[in-house]
Formats: structure tokens, sequence, C-alpha cells
């Protein structure tokens, strides 16, 4: 769903600021193959971290796709005392549940990307090793500040973590791809822009339209209010065959140019196929 700034379920989200550090390429079937090593998160003075030794469950631990992303070897994790992802989601989970202190309240997982790199890499991590029910419980929104820094603070040259905080503070982000620097940084970031919180919040294990190449905000915006939720919602009711996708796009009258609409069908449905049913 999408909130503008003046809407009052702002008021009833706790915004958990997270970064996530992991081996292997996201760009590779959605990171399905990904290995989440360290997971940071903070929430006003609370903060969390773990790390995390994928060996400890894993067979095949995936490289670094570069040295900037460079990981604990097996034998370094041991000597940190590294937990196994399920220690440490379960430990995640905890320090999530304390935030809560109303029933009506939700928990905003905030991070930079999120929705094409840390969500996706969560969401295949969790189901993986069986601990999916740890979050599934919990009243979750996700929040990208990717696309919220976009809207704010348009023109950049680059909307990466390290761009932003130079734009911003004027220094250079030292320490970057460590998980707990990048959730400070962050936090850095959204303190001196200052402004309210505004666009789409999504669920777990749903999608938002924005992961279609060719989708922007104000498109997204449109598909929402044409009464779809997500791009599951949005397959359960016309599949994923091509024509059918095609039909529901132009019944919503928000493409003019065929061009267009054909371009954003097909990777509607390769995304769909890739990431729901392969």
């Amino acid at each position: 769903m999408y909130l503008d700034k003046t809407n009052t379920l702002w008021n009833k989200v706790i915004p958990v600021l997270y970064d996530l550090e992991y081996s292997g390429d996201v760009q590779q079937g959605y990171g399905v193959n990904c290995a989440i090593w360290e997971i940071a998160a903070k929430c006003g003075n609370k903060t969390f971290h773990v790390l995390i030794d994928p060996y400890k469950t894993r067979k095949y631990v995936p490289p670094a796709i570069h040295e900037r992303y460079k990981m604990p070897t097996k034998e370094e994790f041991k000597k940190l005392n590294a937990v196994s992802f399920p220690e440490g989601i379960h430990l995640f989970d905890i320090f999530l549940k304390r935030l809560l202190v109303a029933e009506d309240q939700h928990i905003l997982l905030t991070s930079h990307n999120a929705f094409r790199g840390d969500k996706m890499v969560l969401e295949h991590e969790i189901i993986r090793h069986r601990v999916h029910m740890h979050l599934l419980r919990l009243p979750l929104f996700f929040f990208d500040t990717l696309h919220f820094v976009r809207v704010v603070l348009p023109k950049q040259k680059s909307y990466s973590l390290g761009n932003l905080y130079l734009a911003l503070t004027g220094k250079s982000f030292e320490g970057a791809h460590a998980a707990e620097n990048d959730v400070i940084a962050l936090e850095t970031i959204l303190n001196t822009l200052n402004k309210p919180f505004e666009g789409v919040l999504t669920m777990l294990f749903l999608t938002p339209f924005s992961n279609i190449n060719g989708i922007g905000l104000q498109t997204e915006k449109k598909i929402l209010k044409s009464g779809y939720t997500c791009l599951e919602h949005f397959f359960c009711i016309n599949g994923l065959h091509i024509k059918n996708i095609l039909n529901a796009l132009l019944t919503t009258n928000i493409f003019s140019d065929i061009a267009t609409i054909n371009k954003i069908a097909n990777a509607m449905h390769d995304y769909g196929v890739k990431r729901l049913v392969l």
C-alpha cells in the first residue's frame, strides 16, 4: 500500500532501521542462493547486532561478489562465536517483539534498497531454514528508503548510502558494508533530511510493483489505486500468461503507449515465472 506523509497510519508504526550483510549475488535468481552472515538493527537508542555463521547450516556458501563485501572465513566465524541462522533470526525476533508496546502497532523494517535486496534475501533465508514463523507472526511491514530519498532529494548523481552520506554531511562514509555502520549511516541520512516518511509499504513475501523494470513510483501509485495491492495479488487474479497480463494492464487505463504496455507485461511475466514459479 502507498501512504502519503499525512496518513495517520504512520503514527502506528515503529521504524526499525536494519541492514543485512550477505554473500552471493542478489541479481542471480533474486538472491535465492545468498547467505546472510550479519544482521544489525536500530530503533531509537535500542540496537541489535548478530554475527551469523552460514557454514553451520549450509553445505555450500557462495563467495562474496566483490572484495568490498568480504565476510569472515569459516575459521574466523568460529573464533568470533558466530551463531547459526536459526539462532540469529530467533534473537532478531525477540528484539523486534520487545519494541511493541500497543496492540495496534506495527514494526516497519526500513533499509536502503530493501525491495530489490535485503527483503528478498531475508525471505529466501527464512524459508530455507524453516524459521519463517518468527517473522510471519509479527505485525510487520517493510519500507525502502532508496525510493523515499529519491522523492525527497531528487536529481542526485547516486543514491548509494556512501554518496548520500557525503552529499548531506560533507564527510566521507567510513566502514561501508558492515551492517552496524550502514545502519548508523542510514540513520544519519534520514535525520539530516528530517522529512516525514511517505511511500510504499509491503508485507513479508509480497512484492511491490516497483520491482518490475519500467514501473516507477507514479505508475505504481496508479496501479495500487486501481485495486491491486502487490504483484502476487495481480497474478492471483490474472495469472501469468502474457495475454492476461496485457488485458489487465489495459483495463486499468493507466497506459497510453502500447510499446510501454508490452514491455511491462513481458517484464511482469518473466518476473512472475522466475520468482514465483521456478
